[in-house]
């Protein structure tokens, strides 16, 4: 598999974050009903704050994933696990945690409503540079989501 993911806060001053790998996934359970997969790959991320030069580097990202839809593929509950530490540092990462349920609406439209919680383990220097910046985040959402 291959992916890329980007982000921003404009609060915290994270003008952009990228990450983009392949690897490879193991996939232990994958029926109608239940999904349960782990995966792997080397990436790289580029980081931009503000206040801050940009920041390049290589990181693993390791993720863990399991879906149950225990009537019907129309409403399924989703969790997503990522541990994404540098390259030969394991002390230095970020963790991601999200749990959602989707509710299909049509073969292509769909709400997803959940709870993302991240924690980065930024640097000292990182975190002095940006006051408003701190090492856990949560979030709750309610998104619109197309499948093509």
């Amino acid at each position: 598999f291959s992916f890329t993911m980007s982000d921003y806060n404009e609060i915290l001053g994270l003008t952009h974050r990228n990450t983009t790998g392949a690897g490879l996934k193991l996939i232990f359970i994958r029926n109608r009903f239940l999904l349960a997969d782990l995966s792997g790959a080397p990436v790289y991320q580029y980081e931009k704050f503000k206040a801050l030069d940009e920041k390049k580097e290589w990181r693993w990202s390791i993720r863990w994933r399991g879906e149950i839809a225990p009537f019907d593929n129309n409403i399924t509950l989703r969790y997503y696990g990522y541990y994404i530490p540098v390259f030969g540092d394991s002390e230095n990462y970020r963790l991601i945690q999200d749990i959602f349920i989707n509710l299909k609406l049509t073969d292509v439209l769909g709400i997803n409503a959940g709870y993302r919680r991240d924690y980065n383990t930024y640097t000292p220097e990182t975190l002095e540079a940006l006051p408003l910046l701190k090492k856990k985040d949560e979030l709750t959402y309610l998104q619109v989501s197309i499948s093509i």
